[in-house]
């Protein structure tokens, strides 16, 4: 079990560094693009099937709000809590 939390702690750092630059990146276009990776199938999957969903609660809940105007993209990927297809998700995220 450690190794599924290794790797989920480590899908949820590397989205929240996605974000962090989405943000800085993208808040002039008014559009922040967000990638999410997570382990959506595999052993881990109950976990990431979770994450998204609580992500997909947060923003519904700014675009409600509203964030200075910007709106909000999300685009998921799978890890499948595993190393290589974790590897290539991200590199389509950030391509």
């Amino acid at each position: 079990m450690r190794k599924h939390s290794a790797i989920m702690r480590t899908g949820v750092a590397a989205t929240i560094v996605m974000i962090a630059a989405a943000t800085a990146a993208h808040a002039q276009d008014k559009v922040i693009k967000i990638g999410g990776l997570f382990a959506m199938s595999g052993p881990g999957s109950y976990f990431g099937v979770q994450d998204k969903q609580g992500i997909d609660v947060a923003i519904e809940q700014c675009r409600k709000s509203g964030v200075n105007g910007a709106r909000f993209e999300v685009e998921y990927e799978d890890s499948a809590c595993s190393r290589l297809p974790a590897t290539q998700a991200a590199k389509r995220l950030l391509g």
